[in-house]
């Protein structure tokens, strides 16, 4: 082959050497309007309103919100009333609820309470990350939050268990709405009952009545008692766990079906006391906890297909 002239090998070299600097910028173009997007997302998480979130559900009002109490249901319309003001879809069906039977340790009418952020993509908005946090607790029982439970003197009131959690969900769902035409996965938020009495919300949703079946869970991302800070856990796959089984938290629910699950879990010093109350609450590391959740769910919910 003929040897190419010394002029042609230096334009060709500066020809390649510009085409790879020109795909090196616009990924980088690309990267730095990804992260746009999503300080523009964490930007709409609001302190002021998650504080009043949180103080509203461990309020006297609510009454503990332990399953199948007037309590515990009007936490269930507060939540929903909040899911459809965010803006959430409701579900297939046209409804924020999931109504089922509670029958563990005592029976009693539950729902769980479900928005969606759909994804943009059109391939992969047909996967989805699922947000999760439970808002029952123990209500005016003594001993545990089941119906059975036998009554005491106050209301464990259930501020870091899960009150922050719930008001979590409903920060990163402001954030996920401000993002939404640049959102590629669908995101699904869904607040738990029965957690505290066999985690029957979660196996109900999980194994019962999914919106997305496990092929096409991308993640699912728990959120319970972050009052004071939480730490991420992962949860090992654990097919041997079927339906029914109580739980840790309700992340390890979405391990039993074969999902990536993580939770965001904190301590509680008043643990299932009646001085679980809002004042214990430290709001700064609470809303740290929301950020570093919003970071995992949106890497998820934007990462290439697999």
């Amino acid at each position: 082959m003929a040897k190419r002239p010394a002029w042609r090998q230096i334009c060709l070299v500066l020809v390649v050497g510009t085409l790879g600097t020109v795909l090196m910028r616009h990924d980088t173009l690309e990267l730095r309007a990804e992260d746009r997007v999503a300080a523009s997302g964490k930007a709409a998480i609001d302190p002021v309103r998650y504080r009043h979130a949180v103080a509203h559900l461990a309020s006297e009002e609510m009454e503990g919100r332990r399953v199948g109490t007037p309590g515990g249901r009007r936490a269930i319309e507060y939540i929903r009333a909040t899911f459809a003001g965010i803006g959430l879809q409701p579900r297939r069906n046209g409804r924020y609820l999931q109504p089922y039977d509670h029958d563990y340790k005592g029976t009693a009418r539950a729902a769980n309470v479900i928005g969606i952020v759909p994804g943009n993509d059109p391939i992969l908005k047909r996967q989805a990350v699922i947000v999760t946090a439970h808002f029952d607790h123990l209500g005016r029982n003594r001993d545990n939050g089941c119906p059975e439970g036998k009554r005491g003197n106050c209301i464990k009131y259930g501020a870091n268990d899960n009150a922050t959690g719930v008001a979590a969900l409903f920060e990163l769902a402001h954030a996920f709405m401000a993002v939404g035409r640049k959102l590629k996965r669908t995101v699904v938020f869904v607040a738990f009952d029965g957690e505290e009495c066999g985690c029957t919300g979660s196996n109900h949703y999980v194994f019962r009545d999914p919106d997305f079946p496990p092929r096409q869970t991308v993640l699912a991302v728990n959120i319970d008692q972050i009052g004071r800070g939480g730490r991420l856990q992962t949860h090992k796959i654990d097919k041997e766990t079927g339906f029914g089984e109580d739980c840790d938290v309700d992340g390890e629910v979405f391990a039993r079906r074969g999902m990536r699950a993580v939770s965001f879990v904190g301590k509680n010093n008043n643990y299932h006391q009646c001085t679980d109350t809002v004042d214990t609450i430290d709001f700064g590391k609470a809303i740290e906890t929301v950020h570093r959740a919003f970071d995992v769910a949106w890497a998820a919910a934007q990462g290439p297909a697999e």
